[in-house]
């Protein structure tokens, strides 16, 4: 199934708004009959001239760490001697919640954390995992 663009999305309201089927509109639209029906429930109360292309349905990007981020892990780092994980514990119990992920890259971007080129290198037993797992 391929997302539809604005065009397309407001061609499916519109013939939903006239009455036709859900299982119509998505042949001829080549998408799915669930997708029509999500389209139809988020725009069937909206004017047409309101009508938005629907944003990504992934998860939303977190912004960048504030400078207030940094300088309680950097603290942290220098009052504990440890990890992001060790740091994390800590932080949790001050009432700060920072995920591990961006610790470890302030902690990489001071320098303070080092990346492993052992751990970087791709796995040997990786190579002989099958594409799909049924596939024998």
């Amino acid at each position: 199934m391929k997302k539809p663009d604005q065009s397309k999305v407001e061609y499916i309201i519109a013939e939903k708004g006239k009455g036709a089927k859900n299982a119509d509109i998505a042949k001829a639209m080549h998408i799915t009959v669930r997708y029509v029906q999500k389209l139809w429930a988020r725009f069937k109360n909206t004017p047409k001239c309101m009508i938005l292309f629907p944003a990504p349905m992934d998860r939303p990007r977190r912004s960048p760490p504030t400078q207030n981020e940094q300088s309680a892990v950097l603290v942290a780092r220098r009052k504990l001697c440890g990890g992001a994980n060790r740091i994390w514990s800590h932080l949790k119990s001050v009432g700060i919640n920072i995920p591990k992920g961006v610790m470890h890259t302030i902690l990489r971007e001071s320098s303070e954390a080092v990346e492993h080129k052992k751990k970087q290198k791709r796995r040997k037993w990786i190579r002989y995992e099958r594409k799909h797992s049924n596939s024998m």
